[in-house]
């Protein structure tokens, strides 16, 4: 091994590559043209088989191909510069037949386009003079036949043993159409003679005969995803300006956004069978579907502004997102405002439905701050989605009556914890009266001491929870408060009044206590 020399995998693809036999490559390429089998069609021609390689019948893989209607094969055959006409030294095991001669008689209407296309004659002839009018006729093509009557291919053309293309077939409808051909003298516009050099052309959409100055030959997609032009058609001057007002309507329909008027104008084009430009009518017939299914939504929509029953709201929003979802797989692109409408009401139906949900299934006497919350919360979720007033409102009652009825059970709490106390006579102080402060001292001796809870050490505090006792109390028959909370409520509304009494009697004797030392003090002054 030489030192400082380098190895890699690539050397082994500078290896030389055996050649495959010729022979055998183009026999399988003839093999697999007339089989169909792409693939291998073209991995042959990738390994260097000849396309121009003939069979015993000095038969082409192009012949092969076109017979059997593989147009795909066709095409890529036609790519790699295959053989269209045979040679001369051909001729007499061919007959001189094009693979335009055959894909005429066996009916491959595609291939017969593509052949075209590419520059075949239908007008050449095979060696009994038959030309691809003949071969249509005698495999019973109409199709191929009007695509040739269209593009002037001569039907009164005998072969060499004296037969017109009409002598070749029985079909009635075949016959029909080869002696509209012979009858047609003039031009159904100029009224020009027809002859050699001014060739009669089938309309394919009046059906009528027109010299080469008033017709045009245009090329079009076969289908709305084909990616070339293959289909010749052929109209008269003023077929083909209904057609191009047709289309330009149309388009003029699309960007409308109307879904009645493009509706309307594809249901003519339609029934007056005017052959418009596949991709447009495609994209006209798709435009419909979008603002159809638009539509739908929208009035599906407009059915849920007011929904009787919040259960079947869960239903709804799966229609709803359903709806969207089969747009989607048949690839119906929805406008994005549509979208986002589906989005927002969707948000709103789900809030309103989370909002009765809760607000259907509490009761009063259930209150709570957590459960106060939790509604609260709902109800923010449902103004910022624009939930109806209603509800909103309705469930604003309930949290406040809710809060009452918490406040309710807070106020009874204090009141329960309040400490019980042994009242003395408590007649009110006559003002007039000399206060006795031995009497008053012995009354005090027999009070009991209590420890006043820190909330109801300012009198008022106390007077102002009994009063908001009993204005809720006032009201327990809407509150839905209980008998027994009512008559255990009232009973301490009674004591804490009681209560209130006894220490406004003890600030009254308190502050003439107060008044009678600062009287005696001025005496003994």
């Amino acid at each position: 091994m030489e030192e400082g020399k380098n190895y890699s995998d690539e050397e082994g693809e500078n290896e030389d590559i055996i050649p495959e036999d010729p022979d055998v490559l183009g026999h399988n390429l003839i093999k697999s043209s007339a089989n169909g089998d792409l693939k291998e069609v073209q991995s042959l021609l990738k390994r260097k088989a000849d396309p121009n390689f003939t069979d015993k019948k000095s038969w082409t893989p192009l012949m092969w191909a076109s017979s059997q209607g593989h147009t795909e094969i066709v095409k890529l055959l036609l790519d790699k510069n295959g053989k269209v006409i045979m040679n001369d030294s051909m001729e007499k095991a061919s007959n001189n037949h094009t693979p335009l001669h055959w894909s005429s008689f066996n009916g491959h209407l595609h291939v017969v386009w593509v052949l075209i296309k590419q520059g075949l004659d239908p007008n050449d002839i095979d060696k009994f003079g038959n030309n691809c009018v003949h071969h249509a006729v005698a495999g019973g093509r109409k199709d191929i036949l009007e695509t040739l009557l269209a593009l002037g291919v001569h039907t009164d053309h005998k072969n060499s043993r004296g037969h017109m293309p009409s002598h070749l077939t029985s079909d009635e409808a075949i016959k029909d159409m080869i002696q509209g051909a012979y009858k047609a003298k003039k031009c159904k516009k100029c009224l020009s003679v027809f002859d050699i050099r001014n060739t009669k052309h089938l309309c394919q959409v009046c059906k009528k005969y027109y010299c080469t100055n008033c017709k045009i030959l245009s090329w079009v997609f076969i289908n709305y995803d084909s990616v070339e032009e293959e289909r010749p058609v052929l109209r008269c001057l003023d077929c083909q300006t209904l057609v191009d007002q047709a289309e330009y309507q149309l388009q003029e329909a699309i960007d409308s956004n109307s879904y009645t008027k493009l509706s309307t104008l594809i249901e003519k084009v339609v029934n007056e069978n005017i052959n418009v430009d596949v991709k447009i009518l495609y994209k006209a017939r798709r435009e419909v579907e979008r603002l159809k299914a638009e539509i739908d939504i929208n009035a599906f929509i407009g059915t849920l502004q007011y929904v009787e029953n919040y259960k079947t709201i869960q239903k709804s929003v799966h229609v709803l997102s359903q709806m969207l979802d089969d747009c989607t797989k048949i690839g119906i692109k929805i406008d994005q405002k549509i979208i986002d409408k589906i989005h927002k009401e969707t948000k709103r139906l789900l809030s309103e439905r989370n909002l009765r949900h809760q607000i259907s299934i509490i009761s009063l006497s259930d209150g709570c701050p957590e459960l106060v919350k939790t509604i609260e919360e709902l109800i923010k979720i449902a103004e910022e989605n624009e939930v109806s007033l209603n509800y909103i409102t309705k469930a604003r009652e309930i949290t406040e009556k809710m809060r009452e009825v918490i406040d309710s059970h807070a106020i009874l709490r204090k009141f329960l914890d309040y400490p019980i106390r042994e009242y003395p006579d408590l007649t009110p102080i006559d003002p007039k009266k000399k206060p006795n402060p031995a009497e008053e001292a012995k009354k005090r001796k027999k009070e009991p001491k209590i420890q006043i809870p820190s909330w109801a050490e300012e009198l008022p505090a106390l007077i102002k929870q009994v009063d908001a006792l009993e204005q809720i109390l006032k009201k327990s028959q809407k509150l839905e408060i209980p008998n027994t909370f009512i008559d255990q409520a009232k009973e301490n509304i009674a004591r804490m009044k009681k209560e209130i009494k006894y220490r406004q009697m003890e600030e009254e004797e308190a502050r003439l206590a107060a008044e009678k030392k600062q009287s005696d003090k001025n005496k003994k002054k």
